[in-house]
């Protein structure tokens, strides 16, 4: 299956296409978690002008379709990540460097302890965040 492309995902959630959203997503697309501050920087690199409330409108509309998660460790900011249901992973926060990892784990494992809280308490569960904390090699 192909990987669809920017555009074409904006256009499978039913959204217009503008410049502010295919840019954001594309940066996004492309790097760890960031805050709006981190995707201001990043469009201003790219000498494209977007102001943080049309950040934030964009980021609000995309979350909402589901093509952007928001993200929040702890830390005091948000951050936002593109979503994607093919690369579905869960996070690593090093305290020291503040460095946030995407971390793979076992879906099989998982799904085996989502079945055992919905079974054990009457739950249905939707979805699941799964973080750590901690030290990263370099930080050790």
């Amino acid at each position: 299956m192909n990987k669809l492309s920017i555009e074409e995902k904006i256009a499978a959630a039913g959204l217009k296409l503008s410049q502010g959203k295919k840019e954001i997503l594309e940066i996004l697309e492309k790097n760890a978690p960031i805050s709006v501050p981190e995707i201001l920087s990043s469009l201003k690199t790219k000498k494209i002008s977007l102001n943080k409330t049309s950040i934030y409108r964009a980021l609000s509309t995309l979350i909402k379709k589901k093509l952007v998660s928001e993200i929040d460790l702890g830390e005091g900011k948000k951050r936002y990540e593109a979503s994607s249901k093919e690369d579905h992973h869960h996070h690593f926060l090093c305290n020291t460097c503040q460095h946030i990892y995407h971390i793979r784990l076992d879906e099989m494992l998982v799904s085996k302890i989502e079945k055992n809280i919905e079974s054990k308490n009457k739950f249905s569960i939707e979805n699941h965040k799964i973080e750590f904390y901690g030290k990263c090699g370099d930080c050790g």
